[in-house]
């Protein structure tokens, strides 16, 4: 698994054993309906109403694995990176890339990754 989406009201993510868990409240009782390890992962997806423990970022970011908080149109609202991801040479060739045709070709390339690659808990 490469990315873990959460939507809906009511899910947390959070850490049992070195392991990612998320739960679900049904009926006032807290349910895991998911759990893997960080290094299966390389980016967490929340939409809607749910949340994440400090202890499941730190984890996912001990593994380099982004969190993306997205509103209810799609939205990107928040982008959290591992310190390790963010350096002056990636920024640097990011915004070269923007203005030369690599950079459409680059674009389209991710976007491809991320669709092919959706999955949702």
């Amino acid at each position: 698994m490469d990315r873990l989406v959460i939507d809906g009201w009511g899910k947390y993510i959070g850490t049992d054993h070195e392991q990612i868990i998320v739960k679900e409240r049904k009926e006032g009782i807290n349910t895991v309906v998911h759990r893997c390890i960080p290094q299966d992962l390389r980016q967490v997806v929340i939409s809607g109403k749910g949340s994440i423990s400090t202890d499941a970022i730190e984890l996912l970011a001990e593994h380099g694995v982004d969190v993306v908080l997205i509103d209810w149109r799609g939205q990107v609202t928040a982008y959290i990176s591992p310190p390790q991801m963010r350096t002056v040479n990636t920024r640097r060739e990011q915004y070269r890339a923007f203005d030369t045709p690599v950079g459409a070709v680059l674009a389209k390339e991710f976007i491809n990754v991320f669709l092919s690659t959706f999955h949702y808990s």
